[in-house]
């Protein structure tokens, strides 16, 4: 029983991370959409663009994933 709220509190960690980014993405595609004729916004857009792809990973992965195991590994040992 435990187990399965642990894996259900990493999946909600995860997929909360994921839909904010998912709003981040969106207000991209719309303000790539809007400068569409700006050339030095093409260049900008593509650097924030990755820049938001690398926040969303290190955002995943400094993540204190041992809070969510922590609790299983302990009573295996016992």
């Amino acid at each position: 029983m435990i187990d399965k709220e642990l894996h259900q509190g990493l999946a909600n960690t995860i997929s909360n991370f994921v839909s904010l980014w998912c709003i981040k993405f969106a207000f991209l595609l719309f303000l790539k959409k809007l400068g569409r004729n700006v050339e030095d916004q093409k260049v900008l857009w593509w650097a924030v663009f990755l820049f938001t792809i690398v926040t969303l990973a290190i955002s995943i992965g400094v993540q204190a994933y041992g809070c969510f195991f922590g609790n299983v590994v302990e009573k295996s040992l016992q």
